[in-house]
This record gives structure tokens, C-alpha cells and sequence, in this order.
């Protein structure tokens, strides 16, 4: 699918503008707020997998607010960018009726944790493995849930043959890989959230493509191409790697293609760019970086408007 809309490039002129003063920014961003809370009364925006189709959604910030207020004392590698990104999916999951439980690999403080936790419905599952659990992150959780919360203190190899586990294959919408940062541990804990992911699920990675670490970008270039007919990579940007099933992609993807920056913009998150530099057939994945130059989105370097999927 290629998109490029006739007034484009106008458009992005136009943000331009608006972002370099204050003013206006701060009008145009009322506006799309107040736009979207008319068209929530009216019926028109959320709760079907057809609004995700139809590039309909505009993000409910209440649970990004609420985790900023209420838990940004806490320590931890999470950063803005990425805390944007996952509050928008994981927002984007609520609102298409994506239901799962929810898994970390690797817990540290809890200040993902903590995210994860605000995000889950009452009836979902959320599990926290750590060889080293820490009483903070414990805690964190428990501030936001008493229920329903799973903490496993052992190495994620282990996983394979826990028995609380295997009752719940195919049942995680959202699985977060941030613990031991070899190749050998990133195979494994690919190889568990293969089992476990649901169809319509997410796989996070931390540290991908990050040069400190180019052995879990190995690992995990290395785990598509043995399940390429079943995982596909989709995003990646500020420290993290995002893989859901082939059969997803597509719904992912258009979803990236139409409201990507405008959802991280509305997160307070708007100096960045949002690219798509190849053709699909090449590689279909979106990438995010600090701002260039003037884009907002950026496609090929001989399209640089045009955003195929």
C-alpha cells in the first residue's frame, strides 16, 4: 500500500509553522482534543478492530497522565520516548478489544513494570520474572494492583519448564524482553514468547539496535529469519525493537503509517521523525529518531513523502 496524500507536503509545512509558535501549537493541540471528545460522544472513535482499520484512533491519555503523576520517582532505563510509544500501543490495544495477559522479562525497579501494570485490565495477568526481584518494584506494582500479579524470582531459562506458565500459551498481548543482554539469553526468551504471544500480540525488545549491546540485534535478526512466516519486525526507535506475527502486521502497520506521530505528538513527544525508508518489499518497518531537519515522517530517500506499507 502506498500513501500520499495530495496536500502532504502542504500539511507538513503547515506543522511547521504551528510548532515553531507556541500559541499556536497549544491551540492546535486543544483543538485535536476537543475534535476527539465530540467525536467519542458521538460513537465515532474506539472500541472496534473496524477503528483500527479506518485509522480512527486517538489515544485516551488518562493511564499516561496518571504514570506520569503518580510514578516518575521511579528509576529506571525507561525513556520518554519510549514510554510514549508504549502507551500509545498498548492504548491502541484497549481500544480494538486486543485482549491478553501481560509478561516482563527482567524488572529491575519497576519503572516499565509500572506501565504495564496500569495498562492491564483486572482479569489479565501480569508476570514479572527477575532473578533478583527487588522489593520496590514489588511495591510499585502493588500500588497500582493486588491482584492477579505473578512474580517469578529466576532466570528467564527457567521459564520453559514452569508449570504457571504453560496453561497461558498463546494468551500475552504484550511481552517485554529486557533481561540477560547476551545473544544465547535473547534466542531463549524469543523462543518463550513465540510460545506464548497471542495473534494479535506484541514482543518488545530492549536495547535493540543499540551499539552497546549489537549481539541482541543479532539474536534477533537471527530468530525472524528462522520464523519468518510468523514473526515479523514493525518498529523500532529509542532503544526498542517491536515484533508482532505476520498475520498482524498489516493492522500495525497502517496504524504506524496514519497516526504514529500524530499519537506521540499528543504525548507531548513531537520532536521526533517517523520514517519508512524503503519499499515493503525491501522491509516493512517504521523507525523512529530524534527530529530531522524539518520532518515529521520521512519515507524513501527518492520519495521522501511517500509512505509505502
Amino acid at each position: 500500500m502506498s500513501f500520499k496524500n495530495p496536500v502532504f507536503s502542504v500539511a507538513q509545512k503547515l506543522k511547521r509553522v504551528v510548532r515553531g509558535n507556541k500559541f499556536l501549537f497549544n491551540a492546535a493541540v486543544y483543538a485535536a482534543d476537543s475534535a476527539y471528545s465530540v467525536k467519542k460522544q458521538m460513537r465515532l472513535v474506539g472500541g472496534s478492530s473496524d477503528s483500527l482499520e479506518n485509522g480512527e484512533i486517538v489515544g485516551d491519555l488518562r493511564i499516561l497522565d496518571r504514570y506520569r503523576k503518580e510514578f516518575s520517582w521511579v528509576e529506571g532505563w525507561f525513556g520518554t520516548e519510549a514510554i510514549a510509544t508504549w502507551d500509545t500501543l498498548l492504548t491502541l490495544q484497549s481500544q480494538t478489544n486486543c485482549c491478553g495477559n501481560l509478561l516482563e522479562i527482567g524488572v529491575l525497579k519497576g519503572k516499565s513494570a509500572a506501565l504495564l501494570a496500569l495498562h492491564a485490565r483486572p482479569d489479565e495477568i501480569c508476570i514479572f520474572v527477575d532473578p533478583t526481584l527487588r522489593k520496590m518494584a514489588t511495591d510499585v506494582v502493588g500500588m497500582i494492583r493486588s491482584q492477579n500479579n505473578i512474580w517469578i524470582s529466576d532466570v528467564s531459562q527457567n521459564l520453559r519448564t514452569d508449570p504457571r506458565l504453560h496453561p497461558l500459551a498463546g494468551t500475552f498481548r504484550w511481552i517485554h524482553i529486557d533481561g540477560e543482554h547476551t545473544g544465547r539469553a535473547v534466542t531463549n526468551d524469543l523462543e518463550i514468547a513465540a510460545n506464548l504471544l497471542s495473534h494479535d500480540g506484541v514482543v518488545c525488545l530492549d536495547d535493540f539496535m543499540s551499539p552497546a549491546y549489537p549481539q541482541i540485534t543479532a539474536a534477533t535478526f537471527a530468530f525472524l529469519e528462522q520464523h519468518r512466516d510468523d514473526f515479523t519486525l514493525f518498529l523500532t526507535g529509542f532503544n526498542k525493537g517491536y515484533l508482532c506475527r505476520t498475520t498482524q502486521a498489516q493492522v500495525y502497520l497502517r496504524f504506524l503509517q496514519q497516526k504514529l506521530f500524530d499519537e506521540l505528538t499528543r504525548r507531548g513527544v513531537d520532536d521526533v521523525t517517523v520514517w519508512k525508508s524503503t519499499d515493503p518489499a525491501d522491509m516493512n518497518c517504521f523507525g523512529m529518531t530524534a527530529k530531522l531537519l524539518q520532518f515529521d515522517s520521512r519515507g524513501p530517500d527518492w520519495a521522501p513523502d511517500t509512505i509505502s506499507i
